[in-house]
Parts: C-alpha cells; structure tokens; sequence
C-alpha cells in the first residue's frame, strides 16, 4: 500500500502498537525547546525557567533540547521515549516556540515564514506525525505551546485542531491556572506580568534532569522588564520601576551561581536581562554576589551605553565582574533620530563612550552595536554618512547589525498585537506623530508590501539599505588582510556561545576563539565548530535516551 493511502492513525498503529504503554512511573509534563540552526547548541531559559517553577510546586517535568534536530533525525527514538515516559499522571506536552524552527529548511526563524502560508505539510519531519501521535494515542494529555513570532503564529494556525493551549507573555502563573482545570482552560492564556511570582527570591533555572553538560554556557536573569520605554520597542513590562518587585536578591543570585558551578562547572553566562546595567545599584547587587562565589565568571549582557557616559563607576564595576562581550542597542549615530526614540546621548557622547570603555575594558571584551534604519527625521544622505564610519571600522566597535524599522500593519494588528507580538509600539500606536504614514493596499501582503513610509523612505528602502550596509561592512578590507570578519559567526550572543566549544575542548580560550583568522584558519575553526556542533548535540542524544 502506498504510504499516502495510510491514514495516520493506521501508521501510528502498526508502528507503534495500540496503546499508549502507559505507565505510573511518568512526567507530570515535557517540554521540548530549541534554537534552531545555532552555529554551536545552547540554552534558552524560558522553558527550564518554566519547568524550575512547575517543580517548586510538586511537578515533575522533563525539558527536551534540541527539539529540531532530534524530531528530524532521531523521531523512532523520540516517540520510544515517550512511550515509556507518559503516563496516566502526564498532564500536558508544552512546545516552546520563540527560537524554534517548526516549517521549511535553516533560516533562523525570519520573517519569510509569513510570505509562505505554510501548511502541515511544508513542517519538519516528523512534526505531524508527533501532533497526531500525542493526540491519537494520550488523549488525557494537552498540547500547549508558548512563545511568540510568525513561526508561533503559524504552528498554531496549521496545528490548532491539536494545540489545547497557547500560553503568551510570562508562563509561571497561567501554567498553574491552567493546570487547575486543564478541560476547562481557553484557547489562549495571556499575561506580560506574572504578578504572584517572587522574583526576588527566585531558585536556580537548571535541574541535574537537564542533562547540562560541564562548562556549558547557560543564560541566567537577575530582573524581568526594563525601566526605560524606548519608542521603537516592542518587549511588554517596559517603564517599570528598578525596584525588588522585578530584581532578585543577592543570596538568590549567589544560589543559582555557585548552583551552576558545583553541579555543571559552569562559569559562563548570557546575562539576559533586558538592561542589565539599569542601575548602578543592581550591577553592585550582583557583584557582590559574585565576589562571594570566588569564581572567575565570564558573561555576556545587553548593556545601555547611555547609563556608563551618565554614571562611569560603572565601566569598571561591569569589568571586575567579568564582562567579556556586550551588545549595545545603539540605533542610530544621526542625533535627531536617536533623540526621536528617546535615546538622545547623540553621536559625540557615544563616541567617546566606546573609546572609554575600550581603554578600560581592553581589546579581549567584544562591543557589538546595533542600528535601525528608517527611525524619524533618518534621511539617505544623514544614514549614508554615519554607517560608512561603521563600515570603515571608525568606531571602537567590533561587530555591528543593522535592520529596517518595522511596523505592524495598522489596519491588522490583531494579527501582530494578539499574536505575532505580544505589545505595541509608541511608533505603532502613534506613528502618524512620528511622521509615518500607512499605505498597505487592501488585501496585500504582511511582510512584502510596505507597511509605511515617510517623508525620507518605505519600509523596503530602509530594509534595502541596511542590507547594503551590512555587505559593505563584511566585503570591507582596504588593507587586503584578508582577516576574517567575525561579524556573523562570532559577534554578540554567537560569540559567547561558541565557549560552548569547552563542552569538546576543556582547555580552550575566549582569547583563542576570538582571534583574528585569516581564511584557512577560518575554514579550520568552521569545520571544528561544526564537528563540535555535531559532537555535542550527538552526545546529548545519547544521555537522553539511555
């Protein structure tokens, strides 16, 4: 018979037997996570956060990484798994969705997705089959996911008859709600609070169940939200207030460092608050904390440039802790636009800041700046001039992004407000003030049409244009040196997860893996990043399914 002409729960059957197998000695929950297409695997926190909260409350839950490439390449293992681990006490299977891939090849969750209207059939392999399976075979357990963004959007449109639940926003107290009544809970529970959750007191993110490798980089919070309101930005819990309601204690921080060193010797971060450096308060909180763990922790951090010009106690705080690699949101060098989004330190003062904290924190530390084009009063001429001084590497930065403003579609933000994104923008609520007009035709598209324009650009010039930037920038070598350029494989986040090369090479440096490369060093270190890439994620297999 040809395979088309099984219907799925004949193959579910014949494969895999009539029953679920179940058994007593079973998660409470599973969750499977993922970034999707990483040059080297490493972690997210939001599900093992999710899972850290469900087991201070009785829970038992299991966290799978990976998901991608195991669903691909190791489905028959998987659903082995899974029939030996769900049992009549498993509650739900949750898919946590933000940085995963779910439809097509690599391409790092882009925005593309939303031109394709993919169906069930265009997801990876084994996707369906493992909604069908879930459903057919352990009917008493829910399917949830959480996260948000077009592949979000997408998977639960396509899979909707199979998802009991889309948790959006913080998940610890609408997982417990529904928990409370799981046949009862709606479609969609939100919430850009979690208002009963103790932060301050918060216990460790990662369990000995998660199978952390030793000197694996993890990703670790100290505050949730953000106090500035930045007018481009899209993130809920903005404009609040650096107060102990939204910023963890100092043992808190202290438990969770040593936590991650005595069990997995870890003592490599990402720092993922939104503004690390919100207060000069906060960064002494945790330098404390880490002082008493007598570690040498190395991290990564968002880092606002504006809060070291205001208040440089700070330059040197961030390098006694540790900081080896920041990421800047710069946005634009063309004063009145920076200004406009309420960034107004202005070009002069941010200069002076870069070279200032290149002096102090030395060449070891990566500055990684990003830009917008597009933001108010930007002309081509104004953008033109300050992104060739990126371009031709005048400014103490190593690494740069830079990408076209967007806006949602203004006659559609459901789509976008309740879905894709989970809030709306100054620039979006009140972007005729901000000189930005809408001309969407009707029935047009939501990503290739331009969704604005202004007296200056259309969403496509600006998107065009900072491509063009960013091909400048990597094509540049007046000198002929023939150096790498780091910038794609080895800036901001990319670079300190590439200490995940320890996880297959104890001994190796953040010196040696952010080393100027000439193309055959180049070509040597892609390939051994790849074989790490393999090694790892193979070895994570194996501790899985033992």
């Amino acid at each position: 018979m040809l395979e088309q002409e099984i219907s799925t729960e004949e193959q579910i059957c014949s494969i895999y037997g009539q029953s679920g197998n179940l058994t007593t000695m079973a998660y409470d929950a599973f969750i499977f996570t993922d970034i999707s297409d990483y040059g080297i695997p490493i972690k997210t926190e939001g599900a093992y956060a999710l899972a850290s909260h469900l087991r201070q409350h009785g829970y038992s839950v299991k966290v799978i990484d990976n998901f991608t490439r195991i669903i691909e390449e190791y489905s028959d293992k998987l659903f082995e798994y899974l029939e030996r681990k769900i049992g009549d006490n498993t509650k739900f299977i949750g898919f946590s969705t933000t940085f995963s891939r779910y439809f097509g090849g690599p391409t790092r969750m882009k925005l593309d997705f939303m031109i394709k209207n993919p169906t069930d059939k265009d997801a990876i392999d084994n996707l369906k089959l493992l909604f069908d399976r879930i459903h057919l075979m352990y009917p008493h357990v829910k399917i949830l996911i959480g996260g948000s963004g077009p592949q979000t959007w997408h998977l639960h449109n396509i899979f909707k008859d199979k998802i009991d639940c889309w948790i959006q926003g913080l998940g610890e107290d609408i997982i417990l709600k529904f928990l409370e009544n799981p046949d009862k809970a709606p479609p969609i529970l939100k919430d850009l609070s979690a208002t009963n959750v103790d932060f301050y007191t918060k216990e460790p993110t990662f369990h000995k169940d998660d199978l952390i490798f030793d000197y694996e980089v993890l990703p670790i919070s100290f505050s949730r939200g953000c106090r500035f309101r930045c007018r481009f930005c899209t993130f809920p819990l903005i404009g609040r207030k650096p107060t102990d309601n939204y910023i963890r204690s100092e043992e808190s921080i202290y438990k969770e460092l040593m936590h991650n060193y005595e069990n997995f010797k870890t003592t490599t971060y990402l720092f993922t608050d939104d503004t690390f450096n919100e207060s000069t308060d906060k960064l002494k909180r945790v330098k404390r904390a880490i002082d008493k763990t007598g570690l040498d922790i190395k991290f990564w951090a968002y880092i606002r440039i504006e809060l070291l010009e205001r208040f440089p106690e700070q330059i040197t705080i961030l390098k006694d802790m540790g900081l080896c690699s920041v990421y800047f949101g710069i946005e634009s060098l063309y004063d009145p636009a920076g200004k406009a989004i309420g960034k107004g330190l202005g070009r002069e003062r941010i200069l002076k800041t870069l070279v200032k904290v290149r002096e102090v924190w030395g060449e070891d530390c990566r500055l990684h700046g990003s830009f917008i084009i597009g933001l108010p009063y930007e002309t081509k001429e104004t953008a033109t001039e300050w992104t060739q001084m990126l371009i031709k590497r005048e400014t103490p930065l190593d690494t740069i992004s830079i990408g076209g403003l967007l806006l949602v579609p203004k006659d559609k933000p459901d789509i976008f407000v309740k879905h894709i994104r989970l809030h709306s923008s100054v620039f979006e609520l009140e972007s005729e003030k901000y000189g930005y007009r809408r001309n969407r035709p009707a029935g047009g598209d939501l990503i290739t049409d331009d969704l604005w324009y202004n007296d200056h650009w259309t969403q496509s010039e600006a998107t065009e244009f900072a491509e063009k930037v960013m091909e400048d920038y990597v094509k540049y070598d007046p000198m002929n040196l023939k150096l790498n350029d780091p910038n794609l494989g080895r800036a901001a986040q990319s670079g300190m997860a590439l200490m995940n090369l320890k996880l297959v090479n104890p001994s190796i440096t953040w010196q040696e893996i952010m080393k100027p490369m000439n193309p055959k060093q180049n070509e040597k270190f892609v390939l051994d990043v790849l074989t790490a890439k393999n090694t790892i994620i193979n070895n994570y297999v194996e501790r899985l399914f033992e």
